[in-house]
């Protein structure tokens, strides 16, 4: 329940920073149409909102299958076999992305302690967005290693 509550967290979260940058590219390029000066800071906290806006909604979209999947090999085999290549699959990714969060987790902690900011006038400090990133990934990694034991599941089930 917790989890899906902070995937879902995550997801709306990705929604509004989502409709956000829409709404301050629009102001955007209001102003640089009607003042010819755009707004400062827009695009710098835009480039950090697409990374949030990606990596918050990553653990939703594993969840629900709505990204892109290649099922050439698991169609042709039988579920059993396919079950045991998605687990292969899962344990992959499940270590792969331990080294990711650790080294993001690492970034985040450098940012918070010096605390750095954007350089522009804005002065937006930097960790929320890696901690932010960081959570992203948990999850994610949370929702690789249950779905690794479902599939593991599936295999040894005859």
């Amino acid at each position: 329940m917790l989890l899906k509550l902070s995937i879902s967290a995550l997801a709306i979260l990705s929604a509004m920073v989502i409709s956000m940058l829409a709404l301050g590219t629009g102001i955007n390029v209001v102003s640089r149409a009607v003042f010819t000066y755009p707004v400062p800071g827009v695009v710098d906290v835009g480039a950090l909102g697409v990374v949030v806006a990606v990596f918050a909604a990553l653990p939703e979209a594993e969840v629900e299958e709505a990204h892109v999947r290649m099922r050439l090999l698991t169609n042709v085999v039988s579920k059993r076999a396919a079950a045991a290549i998605r687990s292969i699959s899962y344990l992959i990714s499940s270590l792969i992305l331990c080294f990711v969060i650790r080294a993001c987790w690492i970034r985040a902690l450098r940012s918070y302690e010096s605390k750095e900011v954007l350089p522009t006038s804005l002065q937006v400090m930097i960790w929320p967005f890696r901690a932010l990133i960081v959570l992203g990934f948990i999850l994610l990694l949370i929702v690789f290693l249950r779905k690794l034991l479902i599939s593991i599941k599936m295999v040894m089930v005859r």
